[in-house]
C-alpha cells in the first residue's frame, strides 16, 4: 500500500475482497447479515488478528447518516461472518468491514452496498461545526480535514462543562 493511499472506499484492497453479502431486504424483517472476504488466491479467508479486542468490525451506515451501527459479526469455519440483522429503517447502506487478516499482517477496511426496500424518511444533516452534543455531554473537534490524505483530529469530552476521563472500549478512548 502506497503512502497516503485513501482506503475504506472498495470491496477490494491488496487481493483481499468483500464479497457474497447477504442481508434481509426490507425494513423490519429479520434475518441474517452476511458476507465472506477471499484472500489473493479467491478462497475464503479464516484466520484473521484481534484489532480492538475483535477480528472484525462491522459498520452500517445509512447513505445519509442518519442510521449507524457497530457491530462484530461471528467467523464461520467456512470463512463466511455471520450476524443476526433486523434493519430499523429503510434506504441505502455502506457497510464496512475493518479486520486483519492473518496472512497479510495489516489492516485493511473493505466496503459494500445494500439496498433495503421500504419508504424512506430522510433525515437532516445536523448543523456543520465543531461541536455537538448529546445530553450532558459536549464534544469538541480540533484539526484539519483534507481529501485525499491523512488528518490528525483531536476530541475534547465535557459533562457539564467539566473534562471527561474516557474508558477504554475495544481497546481505545474512540472509535472514527
Amino acid at each position: 500500500e502506497s503512502a497516503g493511499a485513501v482506503t475504506g472506499v472498495t470491496a477490494s484492497d491488496r487481493g483481499y475482497t468483500l464479497t457474497d453479502i447477504q442481508a434481509p431486504t426490507a425494513a423490519g424483517e429479520a434475518g441474517a447479515l452476511s458476507f465472506v472476504i477471499t484472500g489473493p488466491g479467491d478462497e475464503p479467508v479464516t484466520d484473521y488478528d484481534v484489532a480492538h479486542e475483535k477480528e472484525l468490525h462491522l459498520i452500517a451506515v445509512r447513505t445519509d447518516g442518519a442510521e449507524f451501527r457497530h457491530e462484530h459479526p461471528t467467523l464461520g469455519a467456512d470463512g463466511r461472518w455471520t450476524i443476526p440483522w433486523t434493519w430499523d429503517a429503510a434506504g441505502g447502506y455502506r457497510l464496512y468491514a475493518d479486520t486483519t487478516p492473518s496472512a497479510l499482517g495489516d489492516g485493511l477496511v473493505l466496503t459494500g452496498s445494500v439496498l433495503v426496500e421500504g419508504a424512506v424518511a430522510a433525515s437532516a444533516l445536523p448543523d456543520g461545526g465543531l461541536t455537538a452534543d448529546a445530553g450532558p455531554y459536549e464534544v469538541t473537534m480540533t484539526g484539519d480535514l483534507a481529501a485525499g490524505s491523512a488528518s490528525t483530529l483531536s476530541f475534547a469530552v465535557t459533562r457539564d462543562g467539566e473534562p471527561v476521563e474516557l474508558e477504554p472500549y475495544l481497546g481505545a478512548d474512540g472509535h472514527l
